[in-house]
C-alpha cells in the first residue's frame, strides 16, 4: 500500500538505506509520541519520495525534481524528489529543507 502523509518538523523518525530492499530508504526507528508516530509512519515504511525546497537541495539531484505548479515561496520552489535509488545524502537534504517550512509531505509503501 502506499501512502502520502503530511509531517509537522520535526518529524521524529529514523531513515537508513534499506538492507532489505536494494536502492530504497527505509524507516529504521520512530521516536515515541513523534509527529511521525502521530502520522503513522512505522519502522519497515520505505520512504517513497518527499518535499523539498528546491533551492537546499544539492545541484545533482535538481534535475531529478519534478517541480509542483502554483507552490513557491519567495524564489524558493516545492518540489517532490522520488527516492528510490537518489543518493542518501539528497535524500537526507531534501528531508532537513523543509524544517522551515514547519511540515514535509512524504510518501510511503509498507
Amino acid at each position: 500500500a502506499i501512502a502520502s502523509v503530511v509531517v509537522p518538523t520535526p518529524l521524529g523518525m529514523v531513515i537508513e538505506e534499506s538492507a532489505n530492499y536494494r536502492g530504497k530508504i527505509e524507516v529504521i526507528d520512530v521516536v515515541p509520541d513523534s509527529n511521525a508516530a502521530k502520522a503513522g509512519i512505522r519502522v519497515g515504511d520505505i520512504l517513497r519520495g518527499t518535499t523539498g525546497m528546491a533551492l537546499n537541495i544539492q545541484q545533482a539531484s535538481e534535475e531529478d525534481f519534478g517541480f509542483s505548479v502554483g507552490l513557491s515561496e519567495g524564489t524558493k520552489q516545492i518540489a517532490f524528489l522520488p527516492t528510490d535509488r537518489k543518493n542518501f545524502d539528497s535524500v537526507m537534504s531534501a528531508l532537513q529543507s523543509n524544517a522551515n517550512r514547519g511540515e514535509a509531505t512524504l510518501v510511503f509503501e509498507r
